[in-house]
């Protein structure tokens, strides 16, 4: 994957378009364009690092083209997120809710045993202990 192919699929993948990237990132718009327009050939080191650090990425993923993108963690690289537009909106619902939904939410997935007595006992619903094996 060339680094436009890699600049196009991290724009996508966060729902941008080149103006919000621009913005985001504090690079120039017309910089932007012009890697489309122009090629990525004469990137300057300053934007190429600019990018990097807004979407994350390990520079050395992102200058070559044999490699996949890295996402960088506290711990080095790491594999990048695999998120479907389901998971986005789920994500999305899930931020929006109230302490209770969210709570629910939790609960439901296993994701948080401390809250089961709190949630059960707010909304009148209790897990079956078959629900909780496949959790």
């Amino acid at each position: 994957m060339t680094l436009l192919e890699k600049i196009t699929f991290l724009i996508e993948s966060n729902n941008l378009n080149k103006s919000k990237l621009s913005k985001n990132a504090g690079i120039p718009y017309n910089t932007v364009r012009n890697f489309w327009d122009q090629g990525v050939d004469n990137m300057q080191l300053p934007t190429f690092r600019k990018l990097c650090e807004y979407f994350n990425v390990t520079m050395d993923s992102m200058a070559h083209d044999e490699k996949d993108i890295e996402y960088k963690t506290d711990n080095g690289p790491a594999a990048p997120p695999v998120e479907s537009p389901e998971a986005t909106q789920v994500a999305i619902a899930y931020d929006e809710a109230g302490t209770r939904t969210k709570t629910a939410v939790e609960v439901a997935l296993g994701l948080d045993f401390e809250k089961e007595g709190a949630a059960a006992s707010s909304s009148g619903w209790q897990r079956s202990s078959e629900d909780a094996e496949t959790a």
